[in-house]
């Protein structure tokens, strides 16, 4: 897990994003069996989070990218970004649509 939160640190700081010194808790409620993956779950989460609390104004396919990165260069798990996608993307009681290139997405209302 160390990895994992180093790794998002760094990918932001290599975008030239500043951060600083902070405490963390990781906690979560993604259900076994639900198909997504927990590393994603976390880099995602903290990706999300470094950008609210330093207000470092990441758009939300910046966010995606920089998950995967995170776990590819600096956890050396060569991953997808699906996870990262819908971890970052999800909302409560929607649907996403999207197909294999990710600029083509549409969120469904259920």
């Amino acid at each position: 897990m160390a990895e994992l939160s180093d790794g998002c640190c760094r990918s932001a700081h290599k975008r030239g994003d500043k951060i600083r010194g902070f405490n963390c808790v990781f906690g979560g409620d993604i259900p076994l069996g639900a198909g997504l993956s927990s590393s994603a779950a976390l880099e995602a989460g903290l990706a999300f989070a470094l950008n609210y609390i330093f207000n470092l104004g990441i758009d939300k396919l910046s966010l995606v990218k920089m998950s995967q990165k995170a776990e590819n260069e600096f956890v050396g798990v060569n991953c997808g970004i699906m996870d990262q996608y819908i971890n970052i993307f999800g909302a409560a009681q929607k649907f996403l649509k999207s197909t294999a290139v990710l600029s083509n997405m549409n969120i469904i209302h259920l």
